[in-house]
């Protein structure tokens, strides 16, 4: 992190300012991103769509925070993992998710923007409100941007690894409104298996960021360094569980009459029963995003 300042400082002396580094850093974040989003398409994580918008938003969050654009690199790689693990290291998955779950498979471009979005709003605001400093210096005007993006992080790694491993548990989730249970993989159910998952990934997150800042800097490493994102991350896992129990729209199919997320089952298509307009799965876990920024400058001012 230091060197990072060291070499953004060497940028300002030469080239006279930030917006000359930020040029730099996305032009490093674009080849960076790339070879992720050509990487990840190949590898079938992701579609084509979503492989763009990956290099867009991904090398835009770079240039703005290097450091938090690793971060989300981390998210990628945690995602991956687990679906590499399902898909090649586990028993095959005996439940009938994939029927019920809106998308299911490689993210298209609708999924990157609800991942990355926030975060590069917070970036954004960050660049704007705190301007004229680096954005990997941790000061008293920075440090709640800095925490809340880590934050959002952290949430969207957890809600991933809560669906994803989730889904595996032997045990049928409970709906997180009315306790009762829950077809495998419908929004707004919650199963141990899942909300240990979820709580593993904020903790990996969390604790990766507070261990870097006592290596690199601890003079200006707090508690608060942990525990803001890793609570407001694991939180972010029962927000996205709420709406999704609450707002997200849900569908019944005429032939089979499962539950489902899906607006077409069995080729025909499927009637609406609750949830509203516009809320799929995409707009649930764009806006758990926001509102996990907010719970994290939330937290920082108890």
């Amino acid at each position: 992190m230091k060197a990072l300042e060291l070499v953004e400082l060497c940028y300002t002396i030469a080239n006279g300012g930030m917006a000359v580094i930020t040029f730099y850093l996305l032009l490093l974040g674009l080849l960076g991103t790339s070879l992720l989003a050509v990487f990840s398409w190949l590898a079938g994580w992701l579609q084509t769509s979503g492989a763009v918008m990956l290099v867009l938003l991904g090398s835009t969050i770079f240039a703005l925070s290097p450091v938090m654009a690793g971060f989300l690199a981390l998210f990628f790689a945690m995602s991956y993992g687990v679906q590499g693990l399902k898909k090649w290291g586990l028993p095959p998955n005996p439940t009938d998710a994939h029927e019920i779950i809106e998308k299911a498979g490689a993210r298209d471009a609708g999924q990157v923007v609800a991942n990355c979005g926030p975060l590069l709003a917070v970036l954004v605001g960050q660049r704007w409100l705190v301007s004229g400093q680096s954005s990997l210096a941790v000061t008293e005007a920075s440090l709640p941007f800095l925490l809340a993006e880590v934050a959002v992080i952290a949430g969207v790694a957890a809600d991933t690894w809560s669906s994803e491993i989730g889904v595996l548990s032997s045990k049928a989730p409970r709906s997180i409104i009315s306790g009762r249970k829950l077809a495998p993989g419908l929004s707004g159910g919650v199963s141990l298996l899942g909300t240990m998952a979820g709580a593993g990934a904020a903790i990996i997150v969390a604790g990766l960021w507070w261990g870097g800042n006592q290596l690199f800097r601890p003079e200006a490493t707090t508690s608060a360094f942990f525990w803001v994102p890793a609570l407001a991350g694991f939180a972010a896992t029962w927000i996205d569980s709420l709406l999704g129990g609450t707002v997200q729209q849900k569908y019944r199919c005429a032939i089979c009459g499962k539950i489902t997320e899906q607006r077409q089952h069995h080729g025909e298509l499927t009637t609406k029963i609750s949830g509203l307009p516009g809320f799929n799965n995409d707009t649930v876990n764009l806006l758990t995003g926001l509102l996990t920024l907010l719970l994290a400058f939330w937290l920082q001012g108890l």
